[in-house]
């Protein structure tokens, strides 16, 4: 989970938070990440067909957290698609395809944008990008890294393709995660380091050469000392180790976080919180929008991203006959927004969350 920490004291554990809008082009939500001057959400829809090209791709920008102005980002005729966003070490990064090639936009504030398109010929997967220790990492089919989101080099590693979908970093080490788990002390060069697959008893194959099993890791993060992951296998639990090779599976419930000192849960039906690092766990509030309508939009507007996802999860809030706002007023009856209360954003792999603690 990556997040901007706040500073949470205990009586803020038993309040009822506020999950924010989004705007999202397509029912399966937006990502979101945080800046020092606001928010930065980006989401995609799909043209409905059952084997889509990738999806196309718009960027929002909030100074509040509940009204959103649309960031141009189209040039010529190619839209924009399969775009992710990272923010740190005041460069603002959005990378994605256009035209059959991957791009990177990078930006000194949010505002002004310059577009690169990578020499990388795996141009037909993409996956996120993330800011880790000092370092962004484009994890798509290669795996590319960055100082400064302008250059970029293909790193070092042992497999013909990456296939990362997280990155961490503690006790002076990387670690990413994925359909295998590989390590780095520099960020440049990356080794294997297979999670023993006995552990939970359920094998992926690792993509080498087809013969390697290995246990596969989802999300992960770096807390207490320890890197936290769960687990790609059929058996409920988490990995935990203080290297990226020695690790240990704990059965039951697993956190897909560390927030303020306390391990949460944020994702699920039930957002769940550890009071203690062995202690027992509790439900944590949280307020939905469907339980309570921002003021900025309908409950036919709100039903756009309320929706079941269609089974072949191409279900578009905004249709591709419908052009995407310029501005979306996403605000609360109360007017209760980041500027008047805290806010943070949590994420775990691709999948994010603006919370507000009143």
């Amino acid at each position: 989970m990556r997040l901007a920490e706040p500073e949470l004291a205990d009586a803020d554990w038993s309040k009822t938070w506020r999950l924010l809008s989004l705007p999202a082009a397509s029912a399966q939500g937006a990502s979101v990440v945080a800046t020092p001057s606001g928010w930065i959400a980006v989401s995609s829809r799909h043209n409905g067909s059952k084997a889509p090209p990738p999806p196309d791709s718009f960027i929002y920008r909030s100074l509040d957290g509940t009204h959103w102005r649309a960031i141009p980002t189209n040039t010529g005729d190619a839209q924009l698609q399969n775009a992710e966003v990272a923010y740190g070490g005041g460069h603002y990064v959005i990378t994605g395809s256009r035209g059959g090639a991957n791009v990177v936009l990078d930006s000194s504030n949010g505002e002004t944008w310059h577009e690169q398109a990578l020499d990388d010929p795996n141009s037909w997967s993409q996956g996120p990008v993330k800011y880790v220790q000092g370092r962004f990492f484009f994890l798509n089919v290669s795996l590319l890294s960055s100082i400064d989101g302008q250059q970029w080099s293909r790193v070092d590693q042992p497999y013909p393709y990456a296939g990362l979908s997280d990155v961490a970093y503690g006790n002076g080490r990387y670690l990413g995660v994925g359909a295998g788990t590989l390590l780095s002390l520099d960020g440049r060069q990356w080794r294997a380091a297979p999670i023993d697959c006995s552990l939970a008893g359920d094998c992926i194959t690792a993509p080498d050469d087809g013969t390697i099993p290995e246990e596969g890791a989802g999300p992960v993060f770096f807390a207490e000392e320890r890197f936290h992951a769960l687990s790609f296998g059929a058996a409920e639990g988490a990995f935990s180790s203080p290297d990226g090779e020695s690790w240990q599976f704990t059965p039951g419930l697993s956190p897909d976080g560390y927030l303020s000192g306390h391990f949460v849960r944020s994702f699920g039906p039930e957002p769940k919180v550890w009071v203690a690092k062995d202690g027992p766990s509790r439900a944590l509030k949280l307020l939905h929008r469907s339980s309570m309508l921002p003021s900025g939009i309908t409950p036919a507007e709100a039903q756009r991203w309320n929706s079941p996802a269609e089974p072949d999860a191409t279900h578009n809030a905004f249709p591709l006959d419908e052009t995407m706002p310029a501005e979306m007023d996403l605000s609360w009856s109360d007017q209760l927004d980041c500027t008047t209360a805290r806010c943070f954003v949590v994420t775990s792999g691709t999948a994010s969350q603006l919370l507000l603690v009143p």
